[in-house]
């Protein structure tokens, strides 16, 4: 057995003690069996999602035009410009209606149905994502006819 194994070090940066978390969050999923580890993975992708919202709406509401939103959400790097637009526009509807990262956090919403209300809030300068009918509409849909239901 290794020192490490034995002691528990403190890590001062925050960056560094989260992707331990993240690391030994994964690691535990791997014990679990496939059905319960998928749906507590998808628990975390749901809440990953909310949180880059939350953040990239947060540089918005700090003055952050369309363009320099998908370059947070990533433009430019791994991601698909189609991905980091998609991210980009959960943040412009996170920021006009918090409480869509809120539901997507929890899993009230998917993040299809947020794309959705997003593209939706888009088109109609970020009325749709206030719309609580729309909203409860989509939330009530399957994934797959949210984008038809937002673009009526």
């Amino acid at each position: 057995m290794a020192i490490a194994e034995v002691l528990e070090f403190e890590v001062a940066d925050p960056a560094a003690q989260a992707e331990l978390t993240m690391h030994d969050a994964i690691g535990l999923l791997g014990t679990l069996s496939d059905q319960a580890a998928l749906a507590l993975s998808d628990r975390f992708q749901s809440q990953l999602q909310a949180f880059d919202a939350e953040a990239i709406a947060g540089c918005i509401a700090s003055g952050a035009n369309p363009r320099q939103a998908e370059d947070l959400a990533g433009r430019g790097t791994t991601r698909t410009s189609a991905e980091a637009k998609r991210r980009a526009g959960r943040a412009r509807a996170v920021h006009i209606n918090p409480d869509l990262g809120r539901e997507l956090a929890t899993g009230e919403l998917g993040s299809a149905g947020l794309d959705a209300i997003a593209s939706a809030a888009d088109r109609s300068d970020g009325v749709a994502a206030t719309d609580i009918a729309l909203i409860e509409t989509i939330k009530a849909s399957n994934p797959d006819d949210a984008r038809k239901i937002a673009s009526d």
